[in-house]
């Protein structure tokens, strides 16, 4: 990480050791000196080994700062900006992100004695790292307990709100130098805007994430080691990263396929080509979240600690087609997996969408043999005119937001309730309106969603006949909403997002009764 340094001095201490996996209880404390704000690029990290922790059945929180870590496993982010009267607990493991060959060199020249104590302190105690050429260089000088956790995917920081239309060409954010100057000034003489953050991190950092079209990955150091914790953050939200060429771990190779990997001299030209691009942008959005999101967290968490991989049958699900179709009803489609409530239309599953699904029960298929629903399963779900038709439909999307991945989408169509077929069948019960969508979106927490959200990321409308008439006569879109039988019909995509911090705390000061509302 290319973050400044705290330079006061770093004491050693010592290690005690323990066998890692029988431990129940883990802090994960990020070192934050006071008015140093730069400690902010490590709380992904952080949260990412938080939230593997938990999903492997341990109590883990987060931290900043040593006071008050009580009992049990303790992993330290940011130990180089520790001050020299702080001494780490013998048992802490220090999760390292800086490039130790860099420090080396850098600091021979310029603070000997902040990199001899940083050393220091790392031979003495456990040390995880993301990068196996820092763990080859502590093997080297005879650590016995430096091990590589390689960074993985939660897809609780699949997070970043959903913009219909980004208005930033460009966004890179690090500490700069001439060396990042030179190409964010060159693309700004090819009329691209760009934008720059140093400083600026969690929610203020997303919103800019959310309106980039491209987020630029360029090397401080000369040793040009491919920093994963830059971009796996942007990976697990579906942006598009331009990344320069690195000395990669085996392991991170497959990385360039979701990104566009190039030389220092290619970055202006790939960062305009797809800046100008939606379409190849959309495409290495998905194919760096898909690449991405195949490293688990909680597995690789497992793997380090000796603990199971898996779970009974959690790997006996077949490969399913990406998409869902709620209420295929005759409209069976070959490339999905169709769901109707009606077993006599032949869907490949009948199931009540009404209801709490069957999470991780085994069913009978007659295409896919066994299946199992999981979470996180679907990368889109599609539904035309079922909705309207649905009794409990916080139930159902709820049960939708539970099987969509992170960054998933959920294709709407139903009827508008001021045309002629909202209340021609007699089935329907509901029918809806612009707002209609509310409280799945900015108004979550009524609904004790206390995991996850959708965002708006479209919306339309089909006008009737007379609708369209009143669109030739030049009457506004608005205006025509708002006219008995303008619209037939009302289509919406809505994106699945996690909570960010500040939503969950949000959750926590207004929640609502929610006896009735399913968990999401």
């Amino acid at each position: 990480m290319d973050v400044p340094v705290n330079t006061a001095e770093t004491p050693a201490s010592e290690d005690a050791g323990g066998d890692l996996a029988r431990i129940a209880r883990w802090t994960i404390a990020v070192v934050q000196p006071p008015g140093y704000t730069h400690s902010g690029a490590m709380m992904e990290v952080a949260e990412t080994l938080v939230y593997a922790l938990r999903r492997l059945g341990r109590q883990a929180d987060l931290n900043v700062g040593l006071a008050n870590v009580g009992q049990g496993g303790l992993v330290v982010l940011g130990a180089h900006l520790l001050p020299a009267a702080d001494a780490l607990p013998p048992h802490a493991v220090i999760y390292n992100m800086e490039q130790l060959v860099a420090w080396e060199q850098g600091h021979a020249r310029r603070n000997a004695k902040v990199a001899t104590d940083f050393f220091d302190r790392l031979m003495r105690h456990r040390v995880w790292d993301y990068c196996e050429a820092n763990v080859r260089w502590l093997r080297e000088r005879g650590h016995q307990r430096a091990e590589r956790l390689p960074l993985g995917y939660v897809p609780e920081l699949s997070r970043v709100p959903a913009r219909g239309a980004p208005d930033v060409d460009v966004l890179f954010y690090g500490c700069p130098n001439p060396r990042r100057t030179r190409i964010l000034d060159a693309l700004r003489t090819r009329g691209l805007r760009v934008e720059t953050l140093f400083g600026v991190y969690g929610q203020a950092r997303d919103a800019w994430i959310g309106r980039a079209k491209v987020v630029l990955n360029m090397h401080f150091y000369e040793s040009k080691l491919f920093e994963i914790v830059r971009v796996s953050y942007l990976l697990a939200n579906r942006k598009a990263v331009v990344c320069e060429e690195a000395v990669m771990d085996e392991d991170d190779a497959p990385l360039r396929e979701g990104m566009a990997y190039v030389p220092y001299d290619g970055l202006v030209d790939a960062c305009e080509a797809l800046a100008r691009d939606d379409a190849r942008r959309a495409h290495l959005e998905r194919r760096g979240y898909e690449l991405f999101s195949q490293r688990d967290a909680t597995r690789l968490m497992a793997e380090l600690l000796g603990l199971p991989t898996a779970k009974p049958g959690e790997n006996d699900t077949p490969q399913l087609p990406d998409t869902l179709h709620l209420g295929s009803g005759k409209d069976f489609r070959a490339d999905c997996f169709n769901v109707d409530i009606d077993p006599g239309w032949g869907p490949d599953l009948a199931l009540d969408f009404s209801a709490p699904l069957p999470w991780g029960q085994p069913l009978a298929t007659a295409r896919f043999g066994e299946i199992r629903l999981q979470e996180n399963q679907f990368e889109q779900i599609v539904t035309n005119d079922v909705l309207e038709h649905i009794p409990n439909l916080v139930q159902a999307m709820s049960n939708a937001l539970r099987l969509l991945r992170p960054g998933g989408v959920f294709v709407i169509s139903v009827p508008y309730d001021l045309s002629l077929g909202a209340w021609q069948d007699p089935t329907h019960v509901r029918a809806f309106n612009e707002n209609s969508w509310l409280y799945y979106t900015d108004w979550f927490w009524y609904l004790g969603w206390a995991e996850a959200r959708f965002d708006v990321l479209r919306s339309g409308a089909t006008l009737s006949g007379y609708g369209q008439q009143l669109a030739a006569q030049g009457h506004d879109l608005s205006v025509i909403m708002r006219t008995p039988r303008g619209v037939d019909s009302l289509q919406v995509v809505l994106r699945k997002r996690y909570l960010t911090p500040a939503e969950s705390l949000l959750l926590q000061q207004k929640r609502a009764p929610t006896k009735h509302a399913p968990r999401a």
